[in-house]
């Protein structure tokens, strides 16, 4: 499997922490230490930069971003305080701020409360409802219908100091979400965003950073400290991973550089020694490497594969990000 270099995406702005492609595949998002860029993929001269946005305050970077899927919207959180912002991309015009989490204002928080900072945020497929993770082991739902004035729907309290990765199953029906201990949480989520617990899972091999499901939603990944675990969730009485992805000296699924193939039974992890290398799990039970090649100079923090499957866009510790074609 080979990688051609379609663009490398200029940025000054920090780490990159999140690249996420739209469902047309026409669009993506790049979320970096101090600016979050729109680009549009189009073009036939290459990506083309649609727009881009501060959300929040100071150094910290977006962490985590996802499209509306219904609306030319876009939520992401990041800054200082972690704000939890939503943003219209219009078709033609820039980019423009709908809503900000009133955390953003600081003397608003604290006189109601609501000091609970969010650390990840993931649409519900299909649907306008939005799931953010907060300090406090606090998991909301939100109803985007009207994305300038999002609606709380339920508050879940789990345990774990915070909510900081979240990933709903393709069909959205499930929800997971880590403790800082190693285990994974997997909610089943109804119609109004109410949550009961279905699984637990757990890493034995530390907090999971990020967390990916398969297309068909069979496979679970977690990123951890010691590798990419995999969890095979037609086994549902199975707490522990089947298998991880691993090779030696090389910590692959780094931050947040784990995803599954839309259509191929095919994992992409990156490792933090700038490489991106391919799996075979259509056997989950023993994926194989099947290429491994290096793209960036140093760690690659994030990767996604585009809906098309043809597409994959990675993002470095650098500060550089880079469109891939298979």
């Amino acid at each position: 499997m080979n990688l051609r270099l379609v663009s490398a995406l200029p940025g000054e702005h920090g780490r990159i922490s999140v690249v996420v492609f739209n469902a047309a595949g026409d669009l993506l998002l790049v979320g970096a230490g101090r600016q979050t860029t729109l680009w549009g993929l189009s073009a036939g001269d290459g990506p083309v930069a649609r727009g881009a946005v501060r959300p929040g305050t100071g150094p910290q970077s977006v962490t985590t971003a996802g499209f509306h899927p219904g609306q030319p919207v876009v939520a992401t959180n990041g800054g200082r305080m972690r704000v939890a912002s939503v943003w219209e991309y219009p078709g033609s015009g820039p980019i423009r701020s709908l809503y900000v989490h009133r955390w953003y204002d600081r003397s608003t928080a604290f006189a109601t409360g609501d000091v609970s900072a969010a650390f990840a945020l993931a649409f519900r497929p299909g649907t306008g409802m939005l799931a953010t993770g907060h300090a406090g082991g606090r998991l909301r739902m939100w109803d985007l219908g009207e994305p300038a004035s999002p609606q709380k729907l339920t508050e879940t309290k789990i345990k774990a100091p915070t909510v900081d990765a979240l990933a709903f199953s393709p069909d959205g029906a499930f929800l997971a979400c880590p403790d800082r201990r190693g285990a994974v949480f997997v909610w089943q989520v109804t119609e109004r965003g109410r949550l009961s617990l279905a699984q637990t899972l757990e890493t034995n091999n530390g907090r999971a950073r990020w967390l990916r499901y398969s297309t068909d939603g069979r496979l679970l990944a977690a990123s951890t400290v010691g590798g990419v675990c995999l969890w095979d969730l037609h086994e549902p009485r199975r707490r522990e991973p089947v298998a991880h992805l691993a090779r030696d000296r090389v910590r692959p699924g780094v931050w947040r550089s784990t995803d599954f193939h839309p259509s191929e039974p095919l994992a992409a992890t990156g490792d933090t020694r700038g490489g991106v290398a391919f799996w075979d799990v259509s056997d989950p039970y023993h994926p194989s490497l099947l290429a491994e090649g290096a793209v960036h100079r140093k760690a690659v923090t994030t990767l996604a594969f585009g809906p098309d499957g043809r597409h994959l866009a990675t993002g470095c510790k650098d500060g550089t990000a880079s469109l891939w074609t298979l």
